[in-house]
């Protein structure tokens, strides 16, 4: 006898309902896969909801990166730590991003869309040095600065600190 397949809509349902039977099936590579990539969605509610306070974001982060180090090295987490960067910088949390940012730094290599979150997250936050110091890591680091990098700190400091957008195409230029 042959078993016809019939297509299954998914939703979160069945989204659960398959990751409990990849879980009695023993496939933790696999239901880590779907889960690592729900981090920093997780990660971006929490910069969303304004009912949770920046703590929250950085108790999920440490979470992840203690996952990942720990159960899953192979894991990237590089959406995570971009959606903690700017939930960061939309929760005005100056102080704790620039704690995590260093935190970041020694524990992972950054990549591009790291530095433009913390670009626009310091942005956010009215702190223009630290979006020159950025940019200065940046080309010292040999990480392009391409359009969006560009364009991230183009639309907050253009018009209201010329001075300072001077100052940072000048420092690209270096």
């Amino acid at each position: 006898m042959m078993h016809k397949s019939i297509a299954i809509e998914e939703d979160i349902q069945t989204s659960l309902i398959r990751l409990n039977a990849l879980s009695f099936l023993g496939q933790s590579d696999e239901i880590m896969k779907i889960i690592s990539s729900t981090w920093s969605i997780y990660v971006k509610s929490l910069s969303y909801d304004k009912s949770k306070p920046v703590s929250s974001i950085i108790h999920a982060m440490n979470d992840i990166m203690e996952l990942q180090k720990t159960r899953y090295p192979h894991e990237n987490i590089d959406a995570a730590i971009s959606s903690c960067i700017d939930g960061m910088g939309f929760k005005k949390a100056g102080y704790e991003l620039e704690e995590m940012w260093m935190k970041l730094k020694k524990s992972y290599v950054l990549n591009e869309n790291a530095y433009n979150s913390a670009i626009e997250a310091f942005c956010r936050l009215k702190k223009q040095g630290r979006v020159i110091d950025l940019l200065v890591e940046m080309k010292k680091n040999k990480i392009n600065l391409n359009d969006k990098t560009i364009y991230s700190f183009s639309v907050f400091l253009k018009d209201a600190h010329p001075n300072v957008y001077k100052e940072a195409l000048d420092k690209i230029k270096e």
